[in-house]
């Protein structure tokens, strides 16, 4: 296998020396297996034994942040070319929040409403986003008033990238250019009012209530279809920002049902409704435009997440390693979606 090693710049792409290190991730193991320094003009090359139940990534660390291809690919016996892409990094990199959803499920015997928390981040321009020093963050989302066991949910962020701070989540990690889709999960006193802030303009903003359980009130959302979810029906409420806000919710009861909503399911329940309603676009035939294609790999994403995210422990060893291919390969489709919506602004 070979390819290149390539430098994002603003106005080009050209190659760059370094190492790159290939992977390999297979049922019963993974971790990396090669690495190499490539040439002056940044090309290299891998000989190793294919194993079509393994994943094959590889790698390549600059400007301090670790880059990584979509997943090395074989047809008919010989292994695609593949070429890793860096970039440099500033700390005010534009990112922009492609979308913000909220589910709100029924209050429980605590007297606490279980919310899941979901912001597609976006990265459209050529740096990766990084925080301004070792104590800071790259993003920040904020929390609503009496927010509490806040934790990460299963998104593209790992646990240990994701902190509390006071009322807000700090991500920890950089943000590459493409987008990335944050999930956390926390629950807020039960009460008749509930204030979701939103800190910076969202293309589109989406509550999910159940029916009957409450309504939002903020100006310019509207009530669209429902849809029913492992047994529970959800209300969908969207509209955008053009410029900070918050969504506020009213509740008609504020004692709730007393159902208790795991939040383990709550958000298998969330994103299998935001693969269903939210991230579904119209698409012209037979070309599609850079902006519908990013929505259908959007939506391809969301619905595999729907299905296997967190069931690593549920489902055959190959199965695993094909979503997670299936899920790289689209990640890598999106990103290059991004690019070429970015290119035609």
């Amino acid at each position: 296998m070979d390819g290149r090693l390539l430098h994002v710049r603003e106005r080009d792409t050209v190659p760059r020396a370094g190492t790159v290190v290939l992977h390999r991730i297979a049922p019963a193991a993974q971790g990396p297996i090669d690495s190499v320094a490539t040439a002056p003009d940044g090309r290299y090359a891998f000989r190793f034994r294919f194993d079509s139940t393994a994943i094959y990534l590889l790698s390549a660390r600059h400007d301090g942040v670790e880059y990584f291809s979509s997943p090395v690919r074989a047809r008919r016996g010989a292994v695609d070319s593949t070429s890793l892409l860096v970039h440099d990094t500033a700390s005010a990199a534009p990112v922009v929040v492609a979308g913000h959803f909220w589910v709100v499920g029924a209050a429980t015997a605590a007297k606490r409403r279980p919310v899941l928390d979901l912001v597609l981040l976006r990265n459209d321009g050529f740096r990766t986003r990084v925080a301004r020093d070792s104590l800071g963050a790259s993003w920040m989302v904020p929390l609503p008033a009496g927010a509490a066991e806040v934790e990460a949910g299963e998104g593209e962020f790992s646990p240990a990238s994701i902190e509390p701070r006071g009322d807000s989540i700090a991500v920890l990690s950089p943000l590459v250019p493409g987008q990335r889709q944050l999930v956390v999960q926390y629950t807020v006193p039960v009460g008749s009012r509930l204030v979701l802030p939103v800190a910076q303009p969202a293309e589109s903003v989406i509550v999910l209530l159940q029916p009957g359980d409450g309504t939002v009130r903020t100006k310019g959302f509207t009530a669209a279809d429902s849809q029913q979810v492992e047994g529970r029906m959800y209300r969908r409420w969207a509209g955008s920002f053009a410029e900070p806000g918050a969504v506020e919710v009213r509740f008609a009861d504020p004692a709730g049902s007393n159902a208790l909503v795991p939040l383990v399911a709550l958000l298998a329940m969330a994103l299998g409704v935001l693969a269903a309603f939210v991230l579904r676009r119209r698409r012209p035939a037979p070309a599609p435009s850079p902006a519908d294609r990013v929505s259908r790999l959007v939506e391809e994403i969301a619905s595999l997440d729907a299905t296997y995210a967190g069931r690593q422990g549920d489902v055959a060893a190959d199965e695993w390693a094909r979503y997670q291919a299936d899920r790289a390969r689209l990640r890598h489709e999106l990103d290059a979606a991004l690019a070429a919506r970015g290119a035609q602004r």
